[in-house]
């Protein structure tokens, strides 16, 4: 077998490896909410749901954009003093703005249980370090499914427990525990692993320096704020019962970007590995973003034919609604999914601060078109589901195009120019 078939072949297996455990990691999240859904009302449901978005926001904020560059030096083998060092480094200086962001989130959405989101996000944060740093160290597979995969499953069990067992604990509390739990043991499965590889010292040029990650950081936290502030404002507009059912389209949406993300998890350690090898790369991310495309393309077609049919089985008719909400989202969500790991190819290349203002661009456009919305006085929640698809992707092709620009690379399936000229 010669080394194009070869190369070929690894990459499709390292694909399917992490796309499967992103199923699994899917199946149990869309398990959850079946649980969820089925034992609490809609104001717990929606409340849960709300709480879930804030801790997502907040955790990007703790991370200060420091992510792909632990990836990076994990990749490099780098000793865990020095590993660590950095991070607390970093942490030192995001713990205040996290701080401050909570007390803006709690004080302007007037949200409950502050002291439990607070750890939420933490915890959150933290886990998704460790995540970080196996994917650099090579562990795809294991990053995947502590990425929100074993915590849903203590989850479950705690849920499951409290009422068989008439616990009174509440649902942010459990999910909080969870969190924890999941926490301890993805540290145990981090250290176990990264213990046994040669390490070296970093050298100053490997360290995580503020003017690297500070257009990562902002651009990163605004792509979340940008992926929850439609639940927010939602919920500010419409009773519990259309927030739930909101909030349950847009889980049920992450079925349609799964394929995304299991390639991004690969794409994160490969980019900076190839970013000299443009013709390899280049295969790399056409066979990444064929992968993710047709992957979400036959699950989309199965939501458009028995979607209605299947939430009104799993979820209840009263969650019928979810479905007509899901169909406007997977507009979106197809373009993310063509355009694959295409974000990444500005991040992980040094050319952060263009996806910084792609990003803050499209959050602006976001935050405009609501803005209209609640102007006109229109109680139509499509108007909201629509703005989200637009943008997203209008932004998912801005970036497409603005790494082909700055790389050479082309992010969009099928494509089979090998690469351009770059950008000086």
């Amino acid at each position: 077998m010669n080394l194009k078939m070869k190369t070929m072949l690894n990459s499709y297996l390292q694909q399917s490896s992490s796309f499967l455990a992103r199923i699994f990691v899917s199946l149990i999240s869309m398990f959850l909410s079946i649980i969820i859904v089925r034992l609490y009302d809609k104001n717990i449901v929606s409340s849960f749901f709300l709480f879930v978005s804030y801790t997502t926001f907040l955790t990007q904020v703790f991370l200060l954009g420091m992510t792909p560059f632990l990836n990076i030096l994990a990749a490099k083998k780098i000793k865990l003093y020095d590993l660590y060092k950095e991070i607390i480094k970093k942490i030192c200086i995001s713990m205040p703005i996290t701080i401050i962001a909570l007390w803006g989130v709690v004080g302007i959405l007037k949200v409950e249980n502050g002291y439990f989101l607070f750890l939420a996000t933490v915890i959150s944060g933290v886990s998704s370090i460790l995540t970080e740093l196996m994917k650099g160290n090579g562990a795809y597979i294991a990053s995947q499914l502590y990425n929100g995969g074993v915590s849903t499953l203590f989850f479950i069990a705690l849920l499951v427990a409290s009422k068989l067992f008439n616990y009174n604990e509440g649902v942010i509390f459990l999910y909080v525990l969870s969190l924890f739990i999941s926490l301890v043991m993805n540290y145990y499965e981090w250290m176990s692993k990264y213990r046994n590889v040669s390490t070296v010292r970093i050298c100053p040029k490997d360290k995580i320096a503020f003017k690297k990650i500070l257009p990562i950081y902002f651009a990163t936290v605004i792509v979340y704020l940008f992926s929850q502030i439609d639940l927010w404002f939602v919920s500010k507009n419409f009773d519990a019962t259309i927030v739930a059912q909101y909030g349950l389209a847009i889980r049920l949406a992450a079925l349609l970007s799964f394929s995304t993300l299991s390639v991004r998890a690969i794409a994160a350690n490969r980019i900076p590995l190839l970013i000299n090898n443009k013709e390899l790369l280049q295969k790399e991310i056409h066979h990444s973003c064929n992968f993710s495309f047709m992957v979400s393309a036959m699950t989309l077609l199965s939501l458009l034919i028995l979607g209605y049919w299947l939430i009104g089985i799993v979820f209840g008719s009263d969650y019928q609604f979810s479905w007509y909400i899901l169909v406007v989202f997977a507009v979106g969500q197809i373009i993310n999914s063509a355009t694959g790991p295409c974000d990444f190819l500005l991040s992980h290349t040094g050319h952060g601060v263009s996806l910084m203002w792609i990003t803050f661009i499209s959050f602006i456009m976001l935050v405009i078109l609501f803005t209209c919305i609640q102007t006109l006085n229109a109680s139509n929640i499509f108007l909201y589901c629509c703005a989200v698809s637009f943008v997203i992707s209008v932004q998912n092709l801005s970036v497409m195009y603005v790494a082909f620009k700055k790389t050479g690379i082309v992010a969009l399936p099928y494509f089979k120019r090998v690469y351009s000229s770059v950008e000086k």
